[in-house]
């Protein structure tokens, strides 16, 4: 079951587990089967909740009920999208929250990590929601590590300044914390690629099935493992008194090279999973 299908029965309306089960079990495992599944929320009763095991649990039907308004309205509004040439959600829109969630959840799980992932070396919540959705679609793209920008950074320019000028009348203004990004630098792109490589770990932890085996779409120790290649050949570069703007310049223009044969690969035909190495 898809975690934004779970998490809409589940997380936000609270349907019981019995009923999640069922559909589960029925093959009911997107938003979308969901909306199709019946015509009217006035079906959901007799053709879906009456065969589950809480079929006399008149507050689990209203869960239900709601639940399906939700998708059916998620669904509509996707639907005219795409009949106007549009995805049907903007590649960058931050993931619904119960979705977000869920989905840091699973890393954490998988990875036995210990704590909260540290908001310097993850990504704001629009990159996670444009990785996600490629990676769902095995349609990975080539994103810029310089304009990765750390959930931490996007909270702090999110701030804002109010001043109450008279009564009924108040001045808010954004609270500039950085004035610019400055040039490239070599540091910098080393701090963008950490960036996307964290935040690609947590939207890929999801299994797919590959050469016979089932894997992570984006492993975390292959990301980490891919950016260390490129950290080691910069010292090694600095230690032949090569500087760092030249290192910069040959770095990214090697990476931009691997990640687009990367990219061809993972959508072709075969759909290598992004962290195979």
């Amino acid at each position: 079951m898809e975690p934004a299908f779970k998490a809409l029965l589940v997380d936000r309306n609270g349907v019981a587990p019995e009923t999640v089960n069922w559909l589960q079990d029925k093959g009911c495992l997107t938003v979308a089967n969901f909306a199709n599944w019946v015509d009217s929320r006035a079906e959901i009763a007799f053709k879906i909740h009456d065969k589950t095991p809480k079929k006399d649990d008149a507050a689990d039907l209203s869960r239900l009920k709601q639940a399906w308004r939700e998708a059916d309205a998620s669904i509509t509004r996707g639907v005219k999208r795409t009949a106007e040439g549009l995805d049907a959600e903007g590649i960058d829109d931050p993931l619904q929250e119960q979705v977000f969630k869920a989905i840091i959840k699973s890393f954490r799980t998988f990875y036995s990590w210990p704590d909260n992932i540290d908001s310097r070396r993850i990504g704001c919540d629009s990159l996670h929601g444009r990785f996600r959705r490629e990676f769902e679609r095995r349609q990975p793209g080539m994103f810029p590590f310089l304009k990765a920008k750390s959930l931490a950074k996007s909270q702090r320019d999110g701030q804002v300044k109010k001043t109450k000028l008279s009564e009924g009348i108040e001045l808010v203004q954004a609270v500039a914390r950085d004035v610019g990004d400055g040039p490239s630098s070599l540091s910098k792109w080393f701090t963008g690629f950490d960036i996307v490589v964290n935040t690609w770990a947590v939207t890929g932890c999801f299994d797919v099935q590959f050469g016979g085996h089932t894997k992570k779409y984006m492993h975390w120790a292959d990301g980490i493992a891919y950016m260390f290649e490129f950290q080691s050949k910069a010292n090694e570069l600095r230690d032949r008194n090569i500087g760092d703007k030249q290192i910069f310049s040959y770095l990214s223009s090697v990476e931009e090279e691997m990640r687009s044969k990367a990219v061809e690969i993972a959508r072709s035909e075969s759909e290598v999973p992004w962290g195979n190495p």
